[in-house]
């Protein structure tokens, strides 16, 4: 499954522990399109043909899947 292996990859980078959370805690048509675009390096185009939707609703999950993720670490940062 190419989104399992988006979250390795994903999870092999040096990244923050509470971004890993964050992106963990999205619904997976969320996470799938911005882990796909960014870790795996795919494009929308073929994130699209992938999981079968629009290229256009690629952009818009990944978009949502960015602001939930900037809205969690905002309540973390928030909260300390």
């Amino acid at each position: 499954d190419r989104a399992l292996s988006a979250e390795d990859a994903f999870l092999g980078t040096e990244i923050p522990p509470k971004v890993v959370k964050a992106i963990r805690a999205l619904p997976d048509h969320y996470a799938d399109p911005l882990l796909l675009r960014h870790y795996i390096g795919l494009k929308d185009t073929e994130i699209a043909a992938e999981m079968g939707i629009s290229r256009q609703l690629v952009n818009k999950r990944a978009g949502v899947a960015k602001q939930r993720i900037k809205d969690h670490l905002a309540s973390l940062d928030a909260s300390e």
